[in-house]
């Protein structure tokens, strides 16, 4: 059933009620697979949610109508959906509402046009999350994309192992790099920085709320699509709470500092021997890894660690459970940025 859009969705764009104890924003998000469009609104509370309402608006071209599968059309008893355009997509429930249960998500399809980024770093084009709760009003919501085109700090929650992956379609090169946790959660005496097997890499005075890294006097490549290096066991897993705990920015030599982010798993990840694109094996992707300078010791070492367990296969794999936001995009007030430019000295 299809009805006047500007009448059935005038609560989403009037003024926000006042939050009552039960709501709040970003109660819900909207989560999007950039690269497929997909997208589903998920509760991210620890209660029910009603639902009778949303409305996404972004720029002209955001989303393609074609791709959109709304609560309407899925037969969702009392959602109707107004005209879709480009720039506007929205349901509104005319007689009840829908419940989302705690962490329990509703498909809209995939109407999020994919974005192709032109270089590592560039950030989504992003658009607006809007949704109404009876008898409480209207709230902005969360919008959250997968991670891509980033290097991204993946934290096993139950070992503390930590990675630093790099998750665009570019190879980087990175200098540095600094993880920050207002909560203290990092581990100092589990940290294993590059320094330990690449000299030209410093690494400053580890402490709870800060790791930082430097290379004086060149770069480490990540191959693109999953080039790794390993950190040791830089989180303390009993202190953790949550994504935004944890954050990284990493240093490009020309281009300057960019926003990682931080992926949790969900299971234990075997740290195999070799396996420098972290996915559960030892291979020939490995090899490239090590060949391209992206192992931890790029050297003949390395070279023998991977020969040696070729073949290996991790008996289990984790699945990433939370994304965030990407992290601010500046290091502000950070001595690292301008030593790293320098290569003369390392912030501590």
């Amino acid at each position: 059933m299809r009805i006047c859009f500007s009448l059935a969705v005038a609560a989403l764009v009037a003024v926000a009620a006042p939050p009552n104890k039960a709501h709040a924003d970003e109660d819900l998000s909207i989560v999007v697979n950039p690269r497929t469009g997909a997208a589903s609104i998920r509760n991210d509370t620890s209660t029910a949610i009603d639902l009778d309402g949303y409305l996404l608006r972004g720029s002209s071209g955001t989303f393609n109508p074609g791709a959109w599968n709304s609560l309407d059309e899925q037969g969702i008893p009392g959602w109707a959906d107004g005209p879709a355009a480009t720039n506007r997509l929205g349901d509104t429930n005319l007689f009840g509402s829908s419940v989302l249960a705690p962490g329990a998500s509703l498909s809209i399809g995939s109407p999020y046009v994919p974005f192709v980024p032109t270089a590592i770093g560039q950030p989504e084009p992003t658009f607006n999350f809007t949704y109404s709760v009876p008898g409480s009003g209207s709230f902005a919501g969360d919008v959250e994309f997968s991670v891509q085109n980033t290097v991204v700090l993946v934290i096993d929650t139950v070992t503390g192992a930590s990675t630093l992956q790099n998750q665009s379609i570019f190879g980087v090169d990175i200098d540095g790099y600094l993880i920050r946790s207002p909560a203290g959660v990092l581990n100092p005496s589990g940290w294993t920085p590059l320094q330990a097997s690449n000299p030209a890499w410093r690494a400053s005075t580890g402490a709870a709320n800060r790791l930082a890294e430097g290379n004086l006097f060149g770069s480490t490549f990540l191959s693109p699509n999953g080039g790794s290096m390993l950190i040791g066991s830089a989180v303390n897993t009993l202190a953790l709470a949550d994504e935004t705990d944890l954050t990284l920015e990493y240093h490009v030599p020309g281009v300057g500092t960019l926003a990682g982010s931080v992926l949790f798993t969900s299971a234990p990840v075997a740290v195999l021997p070799g396996d420098y694109n972290v996915d559960g094996r030892v291979d020939s992707a490995d090899y490239t890894v090590w060949r391209d300078g992206g192992a931890p010791d790029s050297g003949p070492g390395g070279y023998s660690l991977w020969a040696a367990n070729y073949g290996a296969v991790a008996s289990s794999s984790a699945a990433a459970i939370a994304v965030p936001e990407p992290a601010s995009a500046v290091l502000v007030a950070i001595g690292l940025v301008a030593s790293l430019r320098s290569r003369s000295a390392v912030a501590v």
